[in-house]
Order: structure tokens, then C-alpha cells, then sequence
């Protein structure tokens, strides 16, 4: 196991990691749920973070629009 000296001693470097803090602390909030209950949570999280990724999709969609809008009135007959 690699560690390194922080401010408060030695550290094992994969308590470093961003990964290792979440993890823990997902394990640490869900148990008290039933496996059931905890597998039902992360669903639900899950659930969001798919409408968002789908609110993001259609924001660039219609910012691809937008573009392709503006470049055909640009090309349009020319203003008097």
C-alpha cells in the first residue's frame, strides 16, 4: 500500500483519490436503507442525472439551431 506524508501524518495515497471519497461517503448515507431501498436511491438519482443530461442535449440542439438560423438569414438578399 504507497503512502504519503500530509500535514496530519501518513496517508494511503488511494484515500487521495476523488473516487474513494465519494464512494465512501455514498456507502456511509445509504447504510441504513435495506438493499432494496439503497438500490431504489441510486435509481432515482440515476434518473435525474438522465433529465438533466436530456435538458443539456436539447439546449444544445437548439443552440446548433440557432446557428444554423443566423447563418441562413446572413445569406438571405442583401439589405437596401
Amino acid at each position: 500500500m504507497a503512502q504519503t506524508e500530509g500535514r496530519r501524518g501518513w496517508v494511503d495515497r488511494d484515500k487521495l483519490h476523488p473516487g474513494y471519497l465519494r464512494d465512501r461517503m455514498t456507502d456511509w448515507l445509504l447504510s441504513p436503507f435495506s438493499e432494496e431501498t439503497a438500490e431504489h436511491l441510486i435509481n432515482v438519482k440515476k434518473e435525474g442525472l438522465m433529465a438533466v443530461r436530456s435538458m443539456i442535449d436539447g439546449a444544445l440542439r437548439r443552440s446548433d439551431l440557432d446557428i444554423e438560423r443566423l447563418r441562413a438569414e446572413r445569406k438571405g438578399p442583401p439589405h437596401p
